[in-house]
């Protein structure tokens, strides 16, 4: 996929469930199996729109990364997706029996709202 047209993820796997424009100038798009599945899969790409990357974005390295009381809502989207499914998500891999850090615990202007 790395170096292909957008065309080509977007024939492969579909519309996105969600995209946005990262601050990089670069884009995101998610594709979410929330609320039914443990999955969320982010293609970023860079500012031609030439896919750069394509992974599993519910790993507990990409979760550790997370800034509670730094990041906001708008940060928690680009990284895991929709408020609502990253939670439900998190949920999920607290159920397993994975530790994750409090990301549902903070409530602060723009930051995630839900709790575990």
């Amino acid at each position: 996929m790395t170096g292909s047209p957008a065309s080509s993820v977007r024939e492969t796997f579909g519309a996105p469930t969600e995209t946005y424009k990262l601050a990089n100038g670069t884009s995101r798009w998610i594709y979410s199996h929330q609320p039914l599945g443990y999955e969320v899969y982010a293609g970023d790409f860079d500012a031609n729109g030439k896919p750069v990357s394509f992974g599993q974005m519910l790993t507990e390295k990409e979760i550790y990364e997370a800034k509670p009381g730094v990041w906001t809502k708008r940060d928690v989207a680009e990284r895991f997706g929709h408020v609502a499914r990253a939670c439900s998500l998190l949920r999920a891999h607290e159920a397993r029996g994975l530790v994750v850090p409090a990301l549902c615990e903070w409530l602060s202007a723009g930051s995630l709202q839900c709790l575990l």
